[in-house]
């Protein structure tokens, strides 16, 4: 006689399988926002523009590293949560 395997879902393993599919779309999205406008405000400090839009451009890069670095920590700590 065979025993019926039955599948046990842990109770956060959604959570997980919610947040896995941020890896692939707003982890890129957000770094390709940090690298551009990283590169924006070399270009406007290289070419000799306003400090204060260079100011403002590497404010918006710390914001924009910010962000990354808490996407990436809630991702982590999702994926600690499926196991």
């Amino acid at each position: 006689m065979r025993c019926a395997k039955v599948r046990i879902k842990r109770p956060h393993q959604g959570v997980a399988d919610m947040l896995h599919w941020s890896i692939y779309l707003f982890i890129p999205l957000a770094l390709l926002l940090v690298a551009g406008v990283l590169f924006l405000g070399l270009f406007n400090f290289a070419s000799g523009g306003s400090p204060q839009r260079s100011q403002r451009l590497m404010q918006l890069r710390v914001l924009f590293q910010f962000l990354a670095i808490i996407l990436v920590m809630i991702t982590i700590f999702a994926m600690g949560m499926g196991r």
